[in-house]
Formats: C-alpha cells, sequence, structure tokens
C-alpha cells in the first residue's frame, strides 16, 4: 500500500483516477445522506473535503479500508476518518463471513436443469381463477425496461403489421425495417432494399404465416442453436440491437406508439406487476402524413396512457419514464441532453422519473467520460435523479469495468445490472451500506452471454449476503419471454438456491416498491394494496391445495 503526501509525476494512476480514488474514501467517510448527496460537486473541485491529498490504491481482491487507528475491525462497523483527522490504511483480507466462497453455493442440492440461452425454462403455472385473471405470484413492479421491447412481439407482426400503408425494406444483413407511409416512396432507406406495400406483398405469398413467422424471428433473438449464431458478445449484442431498430421502425408510428404502450401496460398487469418504470429513448414519433413528434410529445403520451390505464384498472399503481441516451454520443451531445432531461424532469414530475445512458456498455463511453456533462444538475441546483446502467460486464480493468463506483459516486439511485460488482468490494460495500440496489435481470445476462449457468450468476451470493436488489425483465420481447414471470422463475430456480421460498418472493416483490420513483405517499398505498393482493393469492393457493387442484 503506497501513502504519499502528493501525487508524483511519475505516479502509476492517471491524476483523474487519483482524485476517484480519493472520493471513494470521502464517501465511505459520509455520515448522512445529505453529505453523500453533495458527493458528485466534489468531482470537479480542486481540493476534495474532508480527504488528504493522498494517492491511495487498494486491490480488489483484498480490499484496502480507511479507517483511524480500528485495527482488525470488520468493515461494517470501522470508523472511517474526518476532516483534521490522521488516516491509516490497513491491508486485510475478506473474511469468510463477509465474503462467502463459492463452497456456500454448493449446499444446495436443488436441481436445475440448464437451460441453453434462448430456449428459456417455461414460467411458473399460471392459476386460472374465477376472472379469467392470471393470478400467477404477486411481483409488484417492474423497475427495469426498455421503451421498444415491452410487449411480446406477437402483437407487433399480427396487429401493428397489417394496419393500412405498412411498407417493409430489406436489409443486406437480412433485417427488416418498416414504416408507414400515406403514397407510395420513392426515396430508398440506406442499406435497405425499395420499400414494398406489406398488404400488396402478402397477397403474393403462398404461407402468409410462414412469412409472419420469419417476421417474429427478425423482433427477437430466440433462435434453435443460439452457441452457433451468436459466437461472441459482440455477434448478439449486433443482433440485439438490430431488433430494436425494426421494432422502433412499427412503435414509432404515432398510430401503434400509444396503443403498444397500453397493451404493454395490460400485459404486465395481467402478469400482475402492478407498477412500471421504463428506460426511453424518446425517438421521434410520425404520423401518416410525416409530420414529427418531438420528444415532449412522446413523454405526453406515456403520460395520457398511463393515466388512462390506471382509470380503467384503479389498483394498477402507474408508470414512470427513465429519460435515457445513447452511450456511444459525444460530449457535446450529453450537455444537450441533459438540460433536456433537467427541462422535463420539472416539467413532468410525476412522469419523468430521472436520467441513464443505454446502449452495450462494453462498445460505449464510460461515466467517468461524461463527469462534467453529469455534474451540470448538481451545479446548477437542478434535482435530476440517475439511475445508471453499470457494470454490465464481464471484463475487469477497463475504463468501463469503473462505471459501477463511478455511478456510485455520482449517486446513483439504482444501479442497472451491476453484474460485475463482485469484482469491486469498495463499489459492493457502498451499494449494500447505503442501500443502492442492483436491478438483476437474470435472463438478459444470459442471452447476452454474461452468464450460462443462472446457478452461478453473481447475485446468488449477493442474495445470500442480503445485498439490496430487484428483478426485473430488461427486454422480455427481445427474449421471447412475457412481463415479469420468466425472470421471477428463473431467479427462484436458479439463483435463489435450495432456501430460497415463499419470504423470498415475497422480500423481492417488496423491493420493487422500496426502491422504486414512486413518492412516499404512493409508496405506502402501494405497499398495502400489494399486501392484501398476496394475503388473498396465498389464500386462493392454500384453497386449491385443499381441493387438489395443485
Amino acid at each position: 500500500m503506497i501513502l504519499l503526501s502528493t501525487p508524483p509525476p511519475t505516479s502509476p494512476l492517471p491524476w483523474d483516477n487519483w482524485r476517484r480514488k480519493c472520493l471513494v474514501l470521502r464517501f465511505l467517510s459520509c455520515n448522512s445522506c445529505q453529505e453523500r448527496a453533495n458527493v458528485p460537486t466534489w468531482i470537479t473541485q480542486s481540493s476534495i473535503p474532508g480527504v488528504p491529498p493522498l494517492l491511495c490504491q487498494w486491490s480488489r481482491d483484498a480490499a484496502a479500508f480507511v479507517r483511524v487507528e480500528v485495527p482488525a475491525l470488520p468493515l461494517h462497523t470501522a470508523s472511517f476518518p474526518v476532516i483534521g483527522t490522521t488516516a491509516t490504511v490497513i491491508q486485510s483480507s475478506p473474511s469468510r463471513a463477509s465474503k462467502p466462497e463459492a463452497w456456500l453455493l454448493l449446499i444446495s442440492t436443488l436441481f436445475v436443469t440448464k437451460t441453453p440461452r434462448f430456449l428459456m425454462t417455461p414460467p411458473p403455472q399460471k392459476l386460472q381463477l374465477p376472472n379469467d385473471q392470471q393470478k400467477c405470484q404477486l411481483k409488484c413492479a417492474a423497475l427495469h425496461l426498455h421503451d421498444y421491447a415491452l410487449l411480446n412481439t406477437d402483437w407487433l407482426v399480427k396487429n401493428a403489421t397489417y394496419l393500412p400503408n405498412c411498407y417493409i425494406c430489406f436489409t443486406a444483413s437480412g433485417g427488416v425495417r418498416f414504416r408507414f407511409f400515406l403514397r407510395s416512396p420513392q426515396k430508398r432507406l440506406t442499406g435497405c432494399s425499395e420499400w414494398v406495400l406489406l398488404e400488396k406483398y402478402r397477397r403474393q405469398l403462398k404461407n402468409v404465416t410462414e412469412f409472419d413467422n420469419s417476421l417474429l424471428r427478425n423482433l427477437t433473438l430466440v433462435t434453435e442453436n443460439p452457441e452457433e449464431a451468436y459466437q461472441s458478445q459482440n455477434v448478439v449484442w449486433g443482433r440485439f440491437e438490430d431488433l430494436f431498430k425494426a421494432a422502433s421502425s412499427l412503435i414509432s408510428y404515432a398510430l401503434v406508439f400509444k396503443t403498444y404502450f397500453y397493451e404493454a401496460l395490460w400485459e404486465f398487469y395481467r402478469d400482475n406487476v402492478l407498477y412500471i418504470e421504463i428506460r426511453a429513448l424518446l425517438l421521434p414519433v410520425y404520423e401518416l402524413n410525416g409530420t414529427l413528434h418531438d420528444k415532449e410529445w412522446s413523454i405526453m403520451a406515456y403520460q395520457e396512457v398511463a393515466r388512462q390505464f390506471q382509470h380503467d384498472n384503479p389498483d394498477f399503481m402507474g408508470a414512470k419514464v427513465i429519460f435515457s441516451t445513447a452511450r456511444k454520443i459525444n460530449n457535446t451531445a450529453m450537455k444537450t441532453t441533459i438540460n433536456e432531461a433537467m427541462k422535463f424532469h420539472q416539467k413532468f414530475p410525476e412522469t419523468i422519473a430521472g436520467f441513464d445512458m443505454v446502449g452495450q456498455e462494453d462498445a460505449g463511453h464510460p461515466l467517468w467520460y461524461f463527469k462534467n456533462e453529469l455534474l451540470v444538475p448538481t451545479e446548477t441546483g437542478v434535482k435530476l435523479p440517475f439511475f445508471f446502467h453499470a457494470g454490465e460486464t464481464d471484463w475487469e480493468g477497463t475504463s468501463v469495468d469503473e462505471n459501477i463506483l463511478d455511478a456510485l459516486l455520482l449517486n446513483t439511485s439504482r444501479i442497472g445490472h451491476g453484474y460485475s460488482i463482485n469484482k469491486h468490494p469498495t463499489a459492493k460495500w457502498i451499494s449494500r451500506e447505503f442501500d443502492v440496489p442492483l436491478e438483476v435481470c437474470p435472463i438478459s445476462n444470459q442471452v447476452l452471454m454474461l452468464v450460462t449457468d443462472l446457478r452461478n450468476h453473481p447475485a446468488a451470493n449477493l442474495m445470500a449476503e442480503g445485498h439490496p436488489m430487484v428483478i426485473s425483465a430488461d427486454d422480455p420481447a427481445a427474449f421471447g419471454t412475457r412481463g415479469l414471470s420468466y425472470d421471477f422463475y428463473e431467479t427462484f430456480m436458479g439463483i435463489g438456491g435450495l432456501k430460497a421460498e415463499l419470504t423470498t418472493l415475497k422480500q423481492l416483490a417488496l423491493n420493487s416498491i422500496k426502491y422504486s420513483a414512486m413518492s412516499a405517499e404512493m409508496k405506502g398505498k402501494s405497499i398495502k394494496l400489494w399486501l392484501r393482493k398476496w394475503d388473498e393469492f396465498l389464500d386462493e393457493v392454500l384453497n386449491m391445495s385443499n381441493r387438489d387442484e395443485l
């Protein structure tokens, strides 16, 4: 361990990295939520309050804890330096109690059939009740979803593509794009064939069903031979991004846009999800005559549809939008986007929950690249909660690998995925002690090739330790699933282990309310409503068991 009064010119760490390490030390010394809320402002300060100019390095495998002359104390009870104190750097290896080893997972004798990627284990058996509602186990809220992969693709193919004026073109890579035109288009889309009216095209086919099935295959990652089709993460991500382009070309039509969102809410509601939060890129929505609607129109459309759905289904608790942008954009574009996000969060506080960046993490810019732009809300005194994707990678030591730590330094409300958090003891401790949950999406992590066998998912260790987390579906339409039951089932069977039981499912459901962007008042109402539904669910299950119907 190196302890220096000033960072020398030959320092092995870049200046930014040195400041990041010091910020972590300062974060750990915070005694209140208010202090932690001010952490982002320190990133641009030449001197960091309460942190001497030290160059601090630690090993991820054996965490070094900075504390004030308190030797041999475990991390969760250690005291940390405050202004005016002399810090002592103590190198200590994590104990078995604080860092469970792999053998802890082996105590489970529950046999879970290893499911190949994309050939998913069926969801829990739905319980058919008198009102024909699917009373599968109550999940309550889905907090990690994306706008163009909410609703099963059957609906898009069997409804949206059969609307009048729907045209299709075929890309060189075998993909498809859609567009609605009032008149036959003359201009071709770059990299695509000529536009063909789908209604006319279908009339020329001998087997329309097979053609529609081919459209379904262009809108999901489902394949009979995933190991052959997707031989690397970059390949599967390329295919993943292409199907989003195909789906968005249908959903971005104004006539489809609102209906799609309403049907998506209905699909989740029938799966006993009572509240959702979606990451939305807010791409332009167009009318048949070519008129383009801006981001504000889309936000108002989401708000209108959510309110209508709540009116039609009074026990549905609502929907919020996390304003999102691609992580590949440049600094100038990011500054513009942050200003837009602040404006819309202030104008639509009941609809816009906060801000995030989306896309393949390994291929995009790290959070630290945008630190100046992401500090604009703090510097201008405008509240803008962050819900950063971070740690959706299996690499270690890259600039992107630091995202999970930087997300916490930027005061993120939740961490999207957080798959790599076990490689970062300090980030893991901050997340647990300051109650910043991970949004765990097991099927997504399996499909996008971070993990093959879900019994080996990092969330298994985290769940055993009681780490704050919620379960979500990420992009169910792209993965050939519906709602949230599939991910809950895989979590229960693959990640939870032998000791997972009803209390596990109940806690995960309650976590989804606790860590949502709902107001405190709405959280209280939601918990009360959910607990009533939970009791009804258990009563019905017991009655069916007594009748020998299970």
